[in-house]
């Protein structure tokens, strides 16, 4: 053994990318191995080893060298294996992880005391990243959060639970040794940099497209965690790379690092897959079943039915006021939206008319009638816009949509006024203190969010809120609303889009919500409806406003979650860096929009 090198240079052991010290992918670096003892092999190499040369005899008629000879496919057919069980069950998982990383450790030629130890290292390496995976999920953290932090646990851990790595250049027990090899590989400027670097732009990308897809790529349970293995992947494979050429005495060569980092991203990504594709499998929920529970209900029922059950599809006073006053069509709003007004016992009323003429107006006004609907069946004490279907004449040409009452402000623009009379002050930081100080507020608030998030919406700024006379509170804006409940998962509220190139507000004032319990008068409401509507006749009465039988089985799973669980949901941690984007948009947008705290200095409404 040369004692003139350290311990970490001779014996480190490659970080994450499940490949062994000395292997190198590269042709034309593969002969900076023919002066260095081969590593011996584990039971999980000659296992691989074995498989990968039974089916090239068997696929490409290889004779037995050659079949052997297929370095690459085994180092990568290892990769794979490791990182499976790691996005596996907990369970499963973690009894898999033990034993997979443990085999890769014991090597039968070493005596039986030395291969428990090296099992029991290996064993340890597999458990503290099943556990990595297992805290990050626990707090709610990013598909690329978890991936580097598994790639920063991988690091560390193949390091400080190698046995050669405690050994000094004699062969012999050494704690300084072990300590000086860990902590070089854990605190490696460059591994730290090149960790840095790709956890900035993954969790950009991977926050992005979750922000661009509505919530849906995160709220699938296979995509996260494929997301989580291609990042976990990139991070462990450059870190190897950049090792190896450190160690071998190598120019810098990014070329080299991003190959490595982008097979090791696919193969885990892959690996990762599987376990998505059971965690999946495990959470889907049964179409058939949604729809079978929404045709018992249309039969006759077998008791007396609730009278909000009952009257849920039936137009009120404020509907049919909307639909029977004479009405007039003033401006456009924009290609789908006008002003107008309605006279009603002599008074005019200034409403909104949308168009119903594109499958996505449609699904919109379906959304919007739907919520006044559930809104009045709620009954939370909050404020609500009437919706109701019309036909009018526009230049001469029938159109179809929906009138909708008018009311309210921005909730924004209503919270910074109050702030600016009570503090003299507009922030954000000003805002949040009202809505803390104002137990009245703070219930509004908490009502319209459990509303919104029984429809399951995305798009959450402040300004989709409304703020009336007297503090109360209503919701608009429901283009994005109940989608159809595919997983168990979409049982689950969430917050969505609470900042915006328009609005950040939200995303601070639902700090003081998350995880929280919910008020005994909101946790009623929720029990309430529950027990009335969650019966096939509820069922039924739901699917009248014109939504599928897994949009419906959707709102009622979320209505479960908040009676059995009694809380808000978690947030999701915040991605700094989408969220420093659109921080800037909404800087350099600021003042150039009405939506911008255009009426912060007039005085609220009571």
């Amino acid at each position: 053994m040369d004692s003139s090198r350290s311990p970490i240079d001779r014996t480190f052991v490659s970080p994450g990318s499940n490949l062994d010290a000395g292997d190198y992918l590269l042709p034309d670096i593969k002969s900076a191995k023919k002066d260095q003892p081969a590593r011996p092999q584990s039971y999980l190499d000659r296992t691989v080893e074995d498989l990968t040369s039974t089916a090239a005899k068997l696929a490409l008629g290889e004779d037995d060298k050659t079949a052997r000879s297929h370095d690459e496919v085994e180092k990568y057919s290892k990769m794979f294996i490791k990182a499976v069980p790691l996005f596996l069950g907990r369970r499963v998982g973690l009894a898999s992880s033990i034993g997979v990383w443990g085999s890769d450790e014991a090597k039968p030629q070493d005596s039986l005391g030395v291969q428990m130890q090296d099992f029991t290292l290996g064993a340890a390496k597999g458990a503290a990243l099943k556990g990595t995976m297992h805290f990050m999920g626990n707090i709610n953290s990013s598909p690329a959060m978890k991936g580097i932090a598994m790639g920063i646990t991988d690091r560390t851990s193949q390091t400080a639970l190698t046995r050669e790595n405690w050994l000094d250049g004699n062969g012999d027990a050494s704690m300084a040794a072990g300590v000086n090899a860990t902590l070089r590989t854990a605190l490696d400027p460059r591994a730290m940099a090149m960790d840095a670097a790709l956890f900035g732009a993954s969790e950009f990308t991977i926050g992005k497209l979750n922000y661009v897809s509505k919530g849906a790529l995160y709220r699938h349970p296979a995509l996260p965690m494929m997301a989580t293995g291609g990042v976990f992947g990139l991070g462990s494979g450059a870190s190897e790379e950049l090792f190896r050429q450190r160690r071998d005495g190598e120019d810098f060569d990014m070329s080299k690092i991003m190959y490595r980092a982008s097979m090791a991203a696919s193969v885990n990504a892959l690996a990762a897959g599987v376990g998505g594709l059971d965690r999946a499998a495990r959470m889907r929920i049964d179409p058939e079943a949604q729809v079978n529970a929404a045709k018992i209900g249309s039969e006759k029922p077998s008791g007396p039915v609730p009278e909000r059950v009952a009257r849920f599809n039936e137009l009120d006073a404020r509907q049919l006021e909307l639909k029977n006053s004479p009405l007039t069509i003033k401006e456009p709003l924009n290609e789908v939206a006008y002003s107008a007004e309605i006279v009603s016992n002599g008074q005019v009323k200034p409403v909104l008319f949308r168009l119903t003429d594109t499958p996505e107006m449609k699904a919109r006004f379906n959304n919007e009638l739907f919520d006044y609907q559930l809104h009045r069946s709620l009954a939370p004490g909050t404020e609500s816009r009437a919706v109701v279907p019309v036909e009018v004449v526009i230049n001469g040409q029938k159109k179809q949509g929906y009138l909708q009452e008018l009311s309210g402000r921005s909730f924004e623009e209503g919270l910074r006024a109050e702030a600016n009379l009570t503090f003299g002050l507009t922030s954000d930081r000003a805002a949040a203190r009202v809505l803390r100080n104002d137990p009245f507020l703070r219930s509004q608030y908490e009502k319209v969010w459990i509303e919104r998030m029984l429809m399951a919406e995305w798009d959450n700024h402040s300004h989709n809120l409304l703020l009336g006379r007297g503090n109360r509170m209503s919701n608009i804006d429901f283009a994005d609303a109940l989608p159809n409940a595919r997983y168990t998962s979409d049982y689950t509220p969430y917050w969505g889009k609470t900042a915006s190139r328009v609005s950040l507000l939200n995303d601070r004032l639902i700090s003081q919500f998350s995880g929280k319990p919910i008020s005994a008068e909101s946790h009623d409401m929720v029990k309430s409806f529950v027990r009335d509507f969650d019966t096939p006749s509820g069922r039924s009465a739901l699917t009248g406003a014109g939504h599928s039988a897994g949009q419906i089985d959707g709102l009622l799973g979320r209505a479960r979650w908040f009676s059995e669980s009694g809380r808000m949901p978690q947030r999701d941690m915040p991605n700094v860096f989408v969220q420093a984007s659109l921080r800037a948009l909404y800087l350099l947008r600021k003042g150039q929009s009405l939506r911008f705290e255009s009426g912060v200095n007039e005085k609220p409404a009571h």
